[in-house]
């Protein structure tokens, strides 16, 4: 299956999994941030359908999710299906905090999640967390990963080769296209951090007077300039970065709202970007099957009516999100 690095990320994710993120995220006018562990638990038939790969469905829409690898390979087998046995993803307990803070302590939310989830530690693999509304405002900055989301995880790919995986789930106002009104949906940022020749090649390309090499905890964080701009001692423009890594196939965006048109033929699509720099969208057919459709977060966001519906979005990358409690 030859598909972009981000796109064989996130269709491992369960339809429990995106209705999990969808429903932490709904709250997001309340201004919260909300984080939990991902874990590879399971396993199902990764297929190739269109644009996007997908966990292999049944005739009824369901997708088939096993819990060993031998189920897994004799379903296949007896079916005669194409497709390659993988483990997927499973969100751990959410855990809710501020608008830009979240503390937890690590090893008592892992046994929270193992309690309460049924998952196994040892299978833990990424964080995902949603970045909320700000001041009641969108704001464009928060819609990717700050630097302090990603510098610790830069770092250790350049010096490690280690592969790493991150989530950010947000706010985006559209335009309903059955409506033509304004409306909220929830958008998930991938971003894969592939292996160390991958990311400093994207760093040089997306800051070519930076020292790659010479990037640390030290001089890496972004903090406000004089001007009200976000900088950093090392010179870093981490927003260029992802855009570099995005034009690679590892970055991507998923809107994971699906379309309303209707209570009686309601259909389940995801929008798909690749690099936002290319200024391309493509609707197709929810490789996740999502059937995210109705819910209360997108009733309250396009209603006419509601308090939501004309939420300001401010244009500005100088806003971050703060500090988070797994990177202190």
């Amino acid at each position: 299956m030859q598909y972009e690095p981000w796109k064989l990320e996130f269709a491992k994710f369960t339809d429990a999994s995106i209705e999990e993120m969808k429903r932490h995220s709904d709250d997001t006018h309340l201004e919260r941030e909300w984080m939990t562990y991902i874990y590879e638990e399971d396993y199902g038939i990764m297929t190739s359908k269109g644009d996007m790969p997908t966990l292999y469905r049944d005739e009824s829409g369901d997708q088939k999710i096993f819990n060993t690898q031998s189920a897994a390979e004799n379903f296949q087998k007896k079916n005669n299906i194409q497709g390659q046995i993988m483990k997927v993803y499973q969100l751990g307990e959410v855990s809710y905090g501020e608008e830009s803070r979240i503390e937890v302590n690590p090893s008592t939310k892992e046994m929270q999640d193992a309690a309460l989830k049924q998952v196994n530690p040892k299978n833990r693999k990424w964080t995902i967390h949603g970045h909320p509304l700000k001041d009641g405002k969108i704001y464009t900055g928060r819609q990717y990963f700050s630097s302090t989301d990603i510098l610790q995880e830069f770092l250790n790919t350049r010096d490690t080769n280690d592969k790493v995986v991150q989530y950010i789930v947000y706010p985006h106002q559209q335009t309903d296209t059955n409506t033509g009104k304004k409306s909220i949906h929830n958008r998930v940022r991938v971003l894969v951090f592939p292996d160390s020749a991958t990311v400093k090649q994207a760093m040089k390309d997306a800051n070519p007077n930076v020292n790659v090499d010479g990037i640390s905890l030290e001089n890496g964080f972004n903090k406000n300039a004089a001007d009200g701009s976000l900088q950093n001692e090392a010179g870093v423009d981490w927003f260029a970065f992802q855009e570099a890594l995005g034009k690679r196939g590892y970055m991507g965006i998923v809107d994971i709202e699906g379309k309303k048109s209707g209570a009686r033929k309601a259909e389940g699509f995801s929008k798909l970007f690749g690099a936002e720099s290319f200024k391309q969208e493509k609707i197709i057919k929810s490789a996740t099957g999502a059937i995210l459709v109705g819910s209360l977060l997108y009733f309250l966001l396009s209603h006419e009516d509601s308090p939501f519906s004309g939420i300001e979005v401010i244009d500005d990358k100088n806003a971050e999100a703060g500090k988070h409690w797994w990177h202190q």
